[in-house]
């Protein structure tokens, strides 16, 4: 361990090790104060603030990760735990912050006496420290793909109190690690969690389902739009399935349209917002016989349908954008669907 303990009582074993959480994650702001997310840092400067949860005190912390250099450049620090809440934390010790070749170390020591064996921290949430670093590539990058948590329980550990330990400082002590065991260490390890780049935002999911006429009736569970599109500013950002459902992992909140993109229907957009939990769009409705990708349903399409009318799934003439419900056969099901827009504007089509 970096972090070293001296003039240590040994006190009788009564701490909280093993019953707490201890949970590390960081958060992201760019140079004019904006949250962004960790996941996607394009090149410029931002600060990361690495906060603890899951835990009300401590005895002893230390963090060791490295970095890539060629990606990351570490400016300094600010907001070190012992001086963003001094009052309260009158038991800290020890504080250090260590930034050389490529890895970043931080860890803080509670001062031992006979009457506190630990340090208080807010265990909804405690900042520990901000670092101000520099993203040198165009391409956004994830952060926690180029920062690395060392899980050596040597390097990266928390000691929940010091009445845990009876020999403090003789072996190796019990402690929370990322690991649950590491090769040579000869103690019980507690998981810990930590996630350098968190997503900040919510999931988004609905289903693309076939429309059965221009009064917006949908056709039916089985008349799942596969392969459909989900566009915001131009970017994919999901893709249905054979269900007919898509899934956006994160997006942060705020007001977002989005257009749903297939290859033989008539675009549509979406309009949502985000808030402060996942969002289900439900069931959306979408024009799926537009084979010639324009503003009508006419001959053009006709075509198409036909030359696959009353063929089976096997046969030369089969085309499965024609079985619009997938049950293997093109047939009056179909043509109920193709018939419902036939000679349709679809300009004046209200979605």
């Amino acid at each position: 361990m970096i972090l070293t303990l001296t003039s240590i009582t040994p006190l009788a074993a009564q701490g909280t090790l093993g019953s707490e959480q201890p949970h590390l994650s960081c958060t992201f702001t760019d140079s004019e104060g904006r949250a962004v997310d960790g996941n996607a840092l394009s090149a410029g400067d931002y600060t990361v603030s690495f906060t603890l949860s899951g835990m009300q005190s401590f005895a002893v912390m230390q963090y060791t990760m490295s970095y890539d250099a060629n990606v990351l450049t570490v400016n300094g620090h600010s907001d070190l735990l012992s001086d963003s809440l001094p009052d309260q934390l009158r038991g800290l010790g020890a504080t250090g912050v260590l930034v050389q070749n490529g890895t970043i170390n931080f860890g803080f020591i509670t001062r031992v006496d006979q009457t506190a064996t630990t340090t208080a921290i807010d265990a909804a949430g405690q900042l520990l420290l901000k670092l101000q670093v520099t993203v040198t590539t165009e391409a956004p990058v994830d952060f926690a793909k180029i920062v690395t948590l060392d899980t050596d329980p040597n390097q990266t550990f928390i000691e929940a109190d010091y009445a845990d330990y009876a020999d403090y400082g003789t072996a190796d002590q019990d402690c929370y690690a990322l690991v649950n065991a590491f090769d040579g260490y000869n103690a019980t390890l507690y998981l810990m969690k930590a996630d350098l780049s968190p997503a900040t935002g919510h999931a988004v999911t609905g289903r693309v389902l076939a429309l059965a006429n221009t009064n917006g009736d949908l056709a039916g569970d089985t008349f799942t739009v596969r392969n459909c599109d989900v566009v915001i500013a131009d970017e994919v950002v999901a893709t249905t399935n054979n269900d007919g459902c898509f899934t956006i992992p994160s997006l942060p909140a705020g007001e977002y349209t989005a257009t749903l993109r297939y290859a033989y229907g008539y675009d549509r957009t979406v309009t949502f917002t985000v808030a402060d939990s996942d969002l289900n769009l439900g069931d959306l409705g979408m024009v799926v016989c537009n084979f010639s990708k324009d503003n009508y349903i006419n001959a053009a399409d006709y075509a198409i349908y036909y030359s696959s009318a009353n063929a089976k799934q096997g046969a030369a003439n089969y085309n499965e954008d024609c079985d619009f419900n997938h049950d293997g056969y093109v047939n009056a099901t179909d043509y109920a669907i193709y018939y419902a827009f036939s000679n349709c504007n679809l300009s004046k089509l209200s979605y």
